[in-house]
């Protein structure tokens, strides 16, 4: 019921407004320049400039994007040394102790 056309416009008919005064300052549309105002000086009568976004917390993203050209990186097992698989899924004896069996 509260989220309806209807009472959205209920809840927000009377909603305050700002009122004007003489000292109020404004903003210029053609410039952009601050005009008026009582405690206004020649030196704070700059132009209204977006707010500056802060670096965000934490790592920062990375930008790397991946080539078209570069070829597909080969899997290598870490254990055995073999191509196609991973230390976890590796059913080989380790390499340096093959090699010392052998010698």
């Amino acid at each position: 019921e509260c989220y309806k056309c209807g009472a959205q416009k209920m809840c927000y008919m009377n909603s305050v407004h700002p009122m004007e005064t003489h000292d109020m300052a404004a903003v210029d549309e053609t410039t952009g320049r601050v005009i008026g105002g009582e405690a206004l000086d020649d030196e704070f009568n700059r132009r209204i400039l977006p707010p500056t976004n802060p670096r965000k917390r934490g790592r920062p993203e990375s930008n790397r994007r991946e080539s078209q050209t570069q070829g597909v990186r080969v899997k290598r097992c870490s254990k055995c040394g073999e191509p196609g698989h991973y230390k976890n899924s590796c059913k080989n004896p380790r390499a340096d102790f093959a090699d010392d069996d052998e010698g």
